[in-house]
């Protein structure tokens, strides 16, 4: 599960969730859109996944 201010890796890089909502593809099947504090919107099938990780990593 992808929350608001988490961070996900995706196009090689990590970003910040800005918004997270559910969808659905035209088939019928459940999606996530995610919105991102920079690049693209993401959609992806509600059970792909993510790479998340929570606040700030140190090393």
């Amino acid at each position: 599960m992808v929350r608001t201010g988490q961070k996900a890796r995706v196009w090689g890089q990590w970003r910040t969730v800005r918004r997270v909502r559910g969808d659905q593809y035209a088939a019928g099947g459940p999606a996530v859109v995610l919105e991102f504090d920079d690049g693209p919107v993401l959609r992806v099938h509600a059970a792909e996944p993510l790479a998340v990780r929570t606040g700030e990593c140190s090393g």
